[in-house]
This record gives structure tokens, C-alpha cells and sequence, in this order.
């Protein structure tokens, strides 16, 4: 807005997953790490119980699942680096066992303030400065090497890939106060 506040951005959300059986995991170390990892999940997420994780990761584990997933929802960076901290996962040959993948999400902080003026772009819709500005605001994809196991695709190796880069901002002259008085005495 003219005055700095964010209209419109996309944040960068994550899912996670881990290798629930992986070779070096004893059973007594998984045993041992396996309850406080699901309390610190459920506590985190609080999506589910920890009872729920529980059976979850021991099911994966049975099953010879490598390729867990750990959220319903992707977690923000905070949760990300909290669920590092995780029993389990913060043993130090434990880490390679986590798999992030980074997805985006388009969030307005003021919901439908000037969302027409700010607008979208997708395929099939594209109205606003989002789609008068896409090739800026976009930036450009990273590469990486993926691999098909069932139910996933899981990332190959980091050597090749090429980082994604950052699009850029535009800088409006829209007023936020004096847009919401404007569209609420419309609405009225």
C-alpha cells in the first residue's frame, strides 16, 4: 500500500515427512522416541492426538513406509524448524531422514479490501495487478531432481538443483484506511 502495509503476498508453507524405518533406527531407540515425537506433533499441529501419531508413525513403521507424511496441513517456517527440534528427528543422523517440500500459499491480510484493484493471477482468471504484473511478481522456478516412489515424489539429490528466484514487489498508492471507509459506505 502507499504506506508499506502488505496487500498481497505468498508465504512459504511446508510439508513434511520422515523415514519412519530407516535402516540404523533400532527398534529400542524408536520405542523410546517414538511416544514423545507424537506428543510433541499433537502439541504443535494440534490438529489430532498424540495417540493418533502414535499408531500413525508405528503403522509406517510396520508397513515399511519410508516416505511418511507427518501433517494434515503443511506447516509455516516456525513450526518447521520446531518439529527439527522434535525427539527422533533431532538426532544428528536422524535429519536425512526428513523430507521438506515447500509450497506456497497466496494470502491477502486484509481479505477483500481492493482485491478486485490488487486482483489474481491464475489460469483461468486473471483480473487486477497480479495479472498486469505476473512476469515481475512471479520470479522464476528452481529444478530439482525428483523420484516416483508409490504415493510420493521425493527429492533425488540437492547437487543439480537450481534454487528458485524471489519475484518482485509492487508498490501501490492505494490507502488502506481511506480504501475501507470507500468500501464500506458502498457496501452500505
Amino acid at each position: 500500500s502507499a504506506d508499506g502495509r502488505l496487500l498481497a503476498t505468498s508465504l512459504p508453507f511446508f510439508e513434511v515427512r520422515m523415514n519412519p524405518c530407516a535402516d540404523w533406527l533400532a527398534d529400542s531407540t524408536f520405542n523410546r522416541y517414538v511416544g514423545p515425537l507424537s506428543d510433541s506433533l499433537a502439541a504443535l499441529v494440534k490438529d489430532t492426538t498424540a495417540r493418533y501419531y502414535r499408531n500413525l508413525i508405528v503403522s509406517a513403521r510396520a508397513k515399511k513406509n519410508r516416505y511418511l507424511r507427518l501433517t494434515r496441513k503443511p506447516v509455516n517456517f516456525t513450526q518447521l524448524k520446531s518439529i527439527y527440534r522434535f525427539p527422533m528427528i533431532d538426532m544428528k543422523h536422524y535429519r536425512v531422514c526428513i523430507t521438506v517440500e515447500e509450497k506456497g500459499k497466496r494470502v491477502n491480510p486484509f481479505k477483500l479490501l481492493a482485491r478486485r484493484t490488487i486482483g489474481l493471477a491464475r489460469d483461468n482468471n486473471q483480473v487486477g495487478l497480479e495479472a498486469a504484473y505476473d512476469t515481475f511478481l512471479k520470479g522464476q522456478t528452481g529444478l530439482q531432481l525428483m523420484q516416483r516412489i508409490p504415493g510420493a515424489w521425493i527429492p533425488v539429490t540437492d547437487e543439480d538443483a537450481q534454487e528458485p528466484i524471489n519475484g518482485k514487489d509492487i508498490y501501490t498508492t492505494i490507502d488502506i484506511s481511506l480504501q475501507d471507509v470507500a468500501e464500506t459506505a458502498l457496501m452500505r
